[in-house]
């Protein structure tokens, strides 16, 4: 290896581990070149870890949804070298990506909300969650024949006469919460939002949600019995958040659903902040500061 890796160097790439395997240079510098006022030490530095063959990169020619002004940021992804030098360092098993334009803005919002939560876990003093891959396989050996409900473990695809429906979240986590009495798990099947998708594709959504309840298949996810299981959607406004909410009134499993927009969630506002709305715009939070 031909530069000396530091710490600061092994945060970065285990962020990216947090993230599910790829954050984009202003997050990064963000979170760990906080005195560098131009970026210039950070990107020469992510830079230095991509000619090591630690880091890939990519940078998305056309975005569609994003809030980012002026030049799109860079986006670095995990390498196979990269994955074994953490896990070599401290233990922690992590995974390449191979990374490509198609649908890098979505799965960089996966990665951010992948963060928050994270973050919030620590700040809160609870486990790491326990994360499923909108992407990751099934234990099982994958052949090019399979259907994708037979290949991703959170894709579920039914049939009900002669209807034909899908539940695929775009990511799962299951929490452990502590509580003065004790603790209790929360699973949540995240949906993040970036207004690309129809009203009705999103109606659509809930209707493979309740079927996955019907069939009980939220007890397999992480093979733990008696968790509560909510879904969360993250929107690109409060506007958009309140359309689907209305969406979704009264309609099937829609109690299971909670909304917030994605200003709104910080590693601070995840647990203790009133930014979860229900189908009828009730405000929730995950847990109460009388609790505390």
């Amino acid at each position: 290896m031909g530069i000396r890796i530091n710490d600061r160097d092994l945060e970065v790439l285990s962020s990216l581990v947090e993230a599910g395997g790829l954050l984009d240079s202003q997050t990064i510098h963000q979170r760990h070149f906080p005195l560098d006022s131009t970026s210039e030490a950070c990107l020469r530095r992510l830079r230095m870890l991509r000619s090591e063959n630690l880091l890939d990169v990519v940078r998305a020619s056309v975005t569609y949804g994003s809030e980012t002004l002026g030049r799109v940021p860079l986006v670095f992804s995990l390498t196979k070298q990269g994955a074994e030098l953490i896990e070599d360092v401290t233990g922690v098993s992590a995974k390449p990506i191979h990374l490509t334009v198609q649908n890098l803005e979505h799965r960089l919002a996966i990665a951010k909300v992948r963060l928050i939560v994270s973050d919030a876990c620590k700040q809160e003093g609870f486990q790491k969650p326990d994360w499923i891959g909108e992407y990751e396989h099934r234990k099982t050996e994958i052949h090019p024949k399979m259907k994708l409900a037979e290949r991703y473990r959170l894709c579920h695809q039914y049939t009900v006469d002669d209807s034909k429906y899908t539940c695929w979240p775009d990511l799962a986590s299951m929490l452990v919460i502590k509580h003065p009495t004790g603790e209790s798990r929360l699973q949540i099947l995240w949906e993040i939002d970036r207004s690309t998708e129809r009203l009705a594709q999103i109606r659509a959504k809930l209707t493979g949600y309740h079927q996955f309840f019907l069939n009980r298949d939220e007890k397999r996810l992480f093979g733990i019995a008696g968790m509560r299981t909510r879904i969360f959607f993250v929107t690109s406004s409060e506007e958009r958040c309140k359309s689907i909410a209305e969406l979704f009134r009264d309609q099937p499993s829609s109690e299971r659903v909670r909304l917030t927009w994605s200003k709104a969630l910080t590693q601070t506002s995840m647990f203790r902040g009133s930014i979860w709305f229900t189908s009828k715009w009730e405000c929730r939070k995950i847990i109460s500061n009388s609790n505390s």
